[in-house]
């Protein structure tokens, strides 16, 4: 039998620059600007919820590059009640 274990639900935070994002979880003390979880689907796709207006373009665009080295193909979010789609 073989297993193999993917992950399935990332939880991302967002962090002001100064803040060394290089420590484990669980010593992470300071406070985020923002929290969303992405959704990684078999079909490449990383369905991310709970996006709100603190999250700036530039950090956008690092969790489009963080996604895409989990193996994300593109991204599906909504806005406004409409689904939007971003090929990486």
């Amino acid at each position: 039998m073989s297993v193999r274990i993917d992950p399935v639900v990332v939880h991302i935070r967002g962090y002001d620059d100064t803040v060394n994002i290089n420590k484990q979880l669980h010593e992470m003390t300071e406070p985020y600007r923002f929290s969303c979880l992405a959704l990684l689907q078999d079909d490449g796709a990383a369905r991310i919820q709970g996006l709100n207006d603190t999250v700036t373009i530039r950090d956008f665009s690092e969790i489009k590059r963080k996604l895409k080295l989990l193996g994300a193909k593109y991204l599906i979010w909504r806005h406004n009640s409409r689904e939007h789609r971003k090929t990486l």
